[in-house]
């Protein structure tokens, strides 16, 4: 079940990922058309693609913020497990030295 809830989080990452890339390069692009005229010649569309820029950036950041949750999560389990099992072996190491 956690392999597999596992993997589920891999492929929704990657999948985040490219599709991240593919719409920063998009933006990329829109950003040039639209630096390359001056602000009188703006039109709503110039404003509205920084409006989607400034979106996209603040959903990668809380995209960020939440995978560095779990992955902070996942880390205090692992040491939490690999404490109980140091403490089992140490004291498997007693018991066969008694």
């Amino acid at each position: 079940m956690n392999q597999q809830k596992t993997r589920h989080q891999d492929f929704q990452l990657l999948l985040f990922m490219l599709m991240s890339c593919l719409f920063l390069s998009f933006f990329v692009y829109q950003l040039t058309v639209t630096f390359t005229l001056t602000i009188d010649q703006w039109d709503i569309t110039h404003y509205v693609w920084i409006g989607f820029l400034g979106i996209f950036i603040i959903l990668c950041i809380l995209k960020y913020k939440s995978v560095y949750a779990e992955v902070m999560a996942e880390q205090k389990e692992l040491d939490l497990v690999q404490k109980v099992l140091t403490f089992k072996k140490t004291d498997l190491e007693q018991q066969l030295l008694n």
